[in-house]
Formats: structure tokens, C-alpha cells, sequence
């Protein structure tokens, strides 16, 4: 049981590797002092989305890209709430049922991803702009 767990540990270890730099990063390029949320982005490019407070108790949202491209930081308050994303999403497409809703980035123009079921039972991607809500995409893989 015990290679088993150390196993498990080195290969997830590569992931909070990653979260943890981007962390110090955002503490550095976007004064957050208080992390609240970390996860992995996986669109066109692979982004760490840090969510936490600044040093002014804003909340704010940093896109840290996995190379060495643009950092993109918005405050919460720029963008539409994910309430606001699902709803338009139920009154425009009926889900059925919801997967995932996360923030990504696409294209330097930082998105809302909701992952769904759809009436048909078929899994869809549908992404909005984060900071007017404006529907951008809808894909079923």
C-alpha cells in the first residue's frame, strides 16, 4: 500500500508543482495575498487560474500561462458571475445536466467553460466571454 501511495504522490506532484508556482506568481504580478481556488485550465493553451484576494481585499482572478506567454489578471468585478453564465445557458440551451463550470482563457480574452450535458445526453463545451457574458462558442466532441 505504501508504493502505492508514493506513486499516486509523484504523479500528481508535477501538478501542484505547477500550482504552486503559479501562486507565486500571482502573489508577485497581482498583489494576491489570500489564494482561495487553484486549478488547471485545459483549453488551446494549459493555464494555472489562481482566484484570491489582493491587498486591497479585492477579488481577483490570474490566468498564468504554463509557458512563457502573457499573465492576465481581472478583478472578479470586471467579469460576470458564473450564476449569471448558467443562467443565460439554461434559458438559451436547456442543459440537461452540468459537468464543470470554470474560468479559462482563450486567446488573451479570459472565458467562462461550461461543461454539459445536453438533451441528448451528449457531453458539450460552451464558452463565454467573461467580461460581457457574450456567448463565443459551443462545441459537442
Amino acid at each position: 500500500m505504501g508504493s502505492f501511495l508514493s506513486v499516486y504522490h509523484s504523479t500528481l506532484n508535477p501538478k501542484f508543482e505547477k500550482e504552486e508556482i503559479a501562486v507565486e506568481i500571482a502573489r508577485e504580478k497581482a498583489s494576491i495575498v489570500t489564494v482561495d481556488e487553484v486549478y488547471t485550465y485545459y483549453g488551446s493553451k494549459e493555464y494555472q487560474v489562481v482566484i484570491g484576494h489582493n491587498d486591497k481585499g479585492e477579488n481577483v482572478i490570474v490566468w498564468v500561462p504554463e509557458r512563457k506567454d502573457k499573465i492576465v489578471s481581472r478583478l472578479n468585478s470586471q467579469g460576470v458571475t458564473k450564476k449569471s453564465v448558467l443562467k443565460k445557458l439554461y434559458e438559451e440551451r436547456k442543459p440537461k445536466k452540468i459537468k464543470s463550470v470554470k474560468l479559462g482563457i482563450e486567446r488573451n480574452i479570459p472565458i467562462w467553460e461550461v461543461i454539459y450535458y445536453d438533451q441528448n445526453d451528449r457531453l458539450t463545451y460552451y464558452y463565454s466571454d467573461f467580461q460581457t457574458g457574450n456567448f463565443l462558442k459551443r462545441t459537442t466532441p
